[in-house]
């Protein structure tokens, strides 16, 4: 199990899935998204944070300063060392 702390991002990745705990912006709490590795991507978690959240209007996921693009799989960001999330 690897686990990640980005600010107030909580990312552990185990038994094959991806699991991120985020504190949604409107409410004021956390909430956990899970994802498959391989096949989901960083759009999926946006519109499932926009479904869950209605008062969510940006979502951004950088490594290193550059903007991931919204099909990186979320296999591709677990490898990445330094990911920011805003």
């Amino acid at each position: 199990m690897y686990v990640y702390v980005y600010t107030e991002i909580e990312v552990k990745y185990t038994h094959g899935f991806v699991s991120l705990s985020i504190p949604l912006p409107s409410r004021r709490e956390r909430c956990v998204f899970t994802f498959l590795p391989a096949t989901q991507t960083i759009s999926d978690l946006i519109s499932q944070l926009q479904h869950e959240d209605r008062g969510t209007d940006h979502v951004a996921v950088y490594s290193l300063g550059i903007y991931l693009a919204l099909l990186t799989t979320w296999k591709t960001v677990i490898k990445m060392k330094i990911v920011r999330f805003e």
